[in-house]
């Protein structure tokens, strides 16, 4: 097993991911095994390898059903061993989120390798790997439009539109094939978010938060954050005590509350 799903790492975008779990789940327990004779009980083993979260559970598996598959299109295996592995139950923790009042603040006290794409996150709700991709021939200025093509195949919304706060932090235009995030990396990005206590993915949290607390419907979010299904964005948007609060006082103004009483 580990001659064929040890050299199949390379085809993976996240590599270094699925060393770590090919070297502390997976090899240590169907490493020595003949590949076909891998069986389901095999890959559920290597589930309980060591200790972990479900969620980093999960990731193994995604990472084993991945290689099993790679093994089945070379021809090594008939069918896939991985195919039963059952995703196991996450605990939903909810993402920190910057109000957004406090954006400007958030965005001076980031160091300015950073800066850029936390703008583009929180104002344009790009994801990360979009931010740091973004080159200059994507952006339309003057229009205030990001373009994205067929390299960013989750992304519906090819076209994403931003607002005039966010031309500040985007700078002097570049040359069409240079990033406009040029030279920070994602791991960068990460550490100085951390210090606030916030994610990237908390930043696309905020950004849908925002929009929904100035009335955008769930429907229009979506499309801007790029989500194909409603029920996803509807867990990008939190409410806060104030809102809910407010929510309710709006029942007082209402004509009808008032015929009432």
């Amino acid at each position: 097993a580990q001659a064929v799903l040890g050299r199949r790492v390379t085809r993976h975008s996240t590599r270094a991911k699925v060393e770590q779990h090919l070297r502390d789940w997976i090899l240590p327990t169907i490493g020595t095994r003949q590949l076909a004779r891998l069986t389901l009980a095999d890959c559920q083993r290597c589930l309980r390898a060591r200790q972990g979260s479900p969620a980093t559970r999960n990731r193994v598996r995604s990472t084993l059903r991945a290689l099993m598959a790679d093994a089945v299109r070379m021809g090594h295996l008939e069918r896939s061993p991985a195919e039963g592995l059952q995703r196991l139950l996450e605990e939903a923790k909810p993402k920190a989120v910057a109000k957004h009042e406090a954006w400007p603040e958030l965005l001076a006290d980031l160091p300015p390798d950073s800066r850029r794409a936390a703008a583009l996150m929180l104002y344009a709700g790009l994801r990360l790997s979009e931010a740091l991709g973004l080159r200059w021939g994507q952006v339309d200025l003057e229009a205030r439009r990001l373009r994205f093509g067929t390299e960013v195949k989750e992304r519906r919304a090819k076209v994403v539109p931003y607002p005039a706060v966010l031309a500040p932090y985007m700078g002097q235009r570049g040359m069409p094939g240079a990033r406009v995030c040029a030279g920070v990396s994602e791991r960068t990005v990460r550490r100085h978010l951390a210090v606030h206590g916030l994610t990237p993915h908390g930043l696309r949290h905020s950004c849908a938060t925002a929009l929904s607390e100035a009335g955008q419907p769930v429907q229009t979010i979506g499309a801007l954050l790029g989500h194909s299904n409603v029920s996803t964005t509807q867990r990008y948007i939190h409410t806060d005590d104030d809102a809910l609060a407010g929510a309710v006082d709006a029942l007082d103004h209402s004509p009808a509350m008032r015929r009432v009483s």
